[in-house]
C-alpha cells in the first residue's frame, strides 16, 4: 500500500510540473512577438532562442536516463524540473527588468490626414 501511494503521489507531481512546463512554453510561444519588438532582434534569433530550449531536452534526457540509473531517478528528475522552473522565471523577468518603452503619438499629424479622402 505505501508503495502504490508513492506512485501515486510521484504521478500526481510529475502532471503538475509537465501542466506548468507547458504553460511555460505557451507563454513563450506567444511572446515572442512581443520580445522582437521589445529588443529589436530578428524572428530568425528569436526562433533559435526558442528552439534552443527544445534542444536542451535532448542532452538532458540521454544526462538523467545514464545517471538515473545509477541513482534515485526522482532525485535527478525533481532537479531537472527545478532546471525547468528558474529557465521559467528567467523568461518572465524580461518584462520586469526591461520594461516597455512608452512610445508618444504625435497627435498633430494625426489630426491633419483628411479621412474622408481615405474612404
Amino acid at each position: 500500500m505505501s508503495d502504490q501511494r508513492t506512485v501515486i503521489g510521484f504521478f500526481i507531481l510529475f502532471l503538475t510540473v509537465y501542466f506548468l512546463e507547458s504553460i511555460g512554453g505557451f507563454f513563450m510561444a506567444s511572446v515572442v512577438v512581443s520580445i522582437e519588438k521589445q529588443f529589436q532582434i530578428s524572428s530568425r534569433m528569436s526562433g533559435l532562442m526558442v528552439s534552443a530550449g527544445d534542444f536542451g531536452y535532448i542532452p538532458s534526457v540521454v544526462f538523467v536516463s545514464y545517471f538515473g540509473s545509477k541513482g534515485n531517478r526522482a532525485r535527478w528528475i525533481g532537479a531537472g524540473s527545478l532546471m525547468i522552473a528558474f529557465a521559467n522565471i528567467l523568461i518572465s523577468m524580461s518584462n520586469f527588468l526591461f520594461p516597455m518603452q512608452n512610445t508618444q503619438l504625435n497627435s498633430k499629424f494625426i489630426g491633419k490626414i483628411n479621412f474622408c479622402n481615405l474612404l
